[in-house]
């Protein structure tokens, strides 16, 4: 019983976002080999898609990359 149950979920919302970001649905499989039912993807997401919304990690990337470039 207790090895057919899900692995625990970090209390800190963006650990779980984080892992969400790095692994993606990979990181979320179950003993069988299925994706666990209670992935929803990157809690974020909403957040994300506003229209003022400013992804600061994709503009230090862009940024180093120029730099490298120069």
């Amino acid at each position: 019983m207790v090895l057919g149950t899900s692995k625990l979920r970090p209390i800190q919302w963006r650990v779980w976002a984080g892992k969400i970001e790095r692994e993606g649905e990979a990181g979320f499989l179950n003993s069988s080999g299925e994706v666990e039912k209670d992935y929803v993807g990157n809690p974020f997401k909403l957040l994300e898609s506003r229209p003022g919304f400013v992804d600061i990690r994709k503009q230090r990337k862009e940024f180093a990359e120029w730099v490298k470039g120069q």
